[in-house]
């Protein structure tokens, strides 16, 4: 059963995934993508990515976003955008230093 009317979020997806699944999925968001993201890149982005992260949740406790692709797509690419900038950044700067 979907359950696309209600107007938050995080109960829909407790009540489409059920508890173990839901817990499971707001843990990968929460603590594996932010220690991937720290150890792929540094601290500052997975804070960054944290930051958008309770904003999206608080959303989430809003509204449906998680039914607009072009919410969740803007997300992704703005954290992804944030860590390869700094990425090439830190990169320059350690051949520069190198030099």
């Amino acid at each position: 059963a979907v359950t696309s009317g209600f107007h938050n979020d995080i109960l829909r997806y407790y009540i489409d995934l059920g508890f173990v699944p839901c817990v499971l999925y707001f843990g990968y968001i929460i603590v594996v993508c932010m220690n991937k993201l720290s150890k792929l890149f540094s601290i500052e982005i997975a804070e960054g990515y944290i930051m958008f992260l309770i904003m999206t949740i608080i959303c989430w406790m809003t509204d449906n976003l998680s039914t607009y692709p072009n919410y969740l797509f803007v997300f992704n690419i703005l954290v992804l955008h944030i860590a390869y900038s700094e990425k090439i950044y830190l990169n320059k700067k350690l051949e520069k230093s190198i030099d």
